[in-house]
């Protein structure tokens, strides 16, 4: 399973975010951390984060064998916690 977070350095919870990641990997995941200013976290905003014409970071993917699916924050916390 692999975690992919994309956000923007002037996002306010961005240190939260880089924590979870790093306790992920801590925990045997991979997690990615991507800025929305490249290209492929770009598109992985257009196919996954828009709705309603809006975009919202974090995004937050959870990507295994069964697809991709967007989870939340929270839910990102509950992965750390084991």
């Amino acid at each position: 399973m692999e975690f992919v977070i994309i956000t923007a350095q002037w996002e306010v919870g961005i240190g939260l975010v880089r924590h979870y990641c790093r306790a992920l990997i801590n925990r045997g995941f991979r997690c990615r951390l991507m800025m929305i200013n490249e290209d492929n976290a770009k598109d992985l905003l257009i196919r996954y984060g828009v709705r309603e014409g809006i975009v919202k970071i974090p995004l937050i993917l959870m990507i295994n064998s069964g697809g991709v699916r967007v989870i939340s924050i929270d839910d990102l916390r509950e992965f750390t916690r084991g």
